[in-house]
């Protein structure tokens, strides 16, 4: 499903990027039945430098009941995992102010052995091999399907060590 919205906001009461998370909530509705098990147990580093991204992101992963921990940056990225320690999924933008999701991966892998999933611009398939190789198992080009980002979660949620590599939805067999 894409979520197209008519982000106008005459108003003028909310920022842009609050406007638009509170207009994603109005009309978004969860289906359970397509994500993981138990998805209230399952705790979720966020990060994405693109604010309004951030907080529609945060919205509907909460909205589907996961525990969500945002950053904006590598550095509270890095902060927040030495604040938690029970994220089971990584998902993040490659590009970042101060460094690269790549780089996150590897550290989110050595320190909670948790999956990965990369939400990004880069879609050549340099960029897909680089982000199987820091350990995502999921590489999802921006503007993404909210169908993709299920399939994902549904796949991360479920197998801890699975060897599936998706793109944009679609599994692809490992190299």
């Amino acid at each position: 499903m894409t979520v197209n919205l008519n982000i106008a906001n005459p108003k003028r009461q909310l920022r842009p990027a609050k406007f638009l998370a509170h207009r994603l909530k109005k009309i978004w509705h969860p289906r359970p039945e397509t994500v993981g098990e138990q998805p209230q147990n399952i705790h979720i580093l966020l990060v994405e430098d693109h604010e309004p991204t951030r907080l529609a992101l945060t919205q509907l992963l909460r909205h589907r009941h996961y525990r969500i921990t945002t950053a904006a940056s590598c550095s509270e990225a890095r902060l927040n995992m030495t604040k938690f320690k029970d994220f089971q999924i990584l998902i993040s933008d490659i590009g970042l102010p101060d460094g690269t999701g790549h780089s996150l991966m590897i550290e989110f892998r050595k320190k909670f052995a948790g999956q990965g999933i990369a939400l990004t611009g880069y879609g050549k398939e340099q960029d897909i091999a680089q982000s199987e190789a820091a350990g995502f198992t999921t590489h999802l080009i921006k503007p993404i399907r909210m169908e993709s980002l299920d399939t994902a979660l549904a796949v991360t949620s479920k197998d801890w060590h699975s060897r599936i590599f998706i793109k944009n939805g679609m599994p692809r067999n490992p190299a």
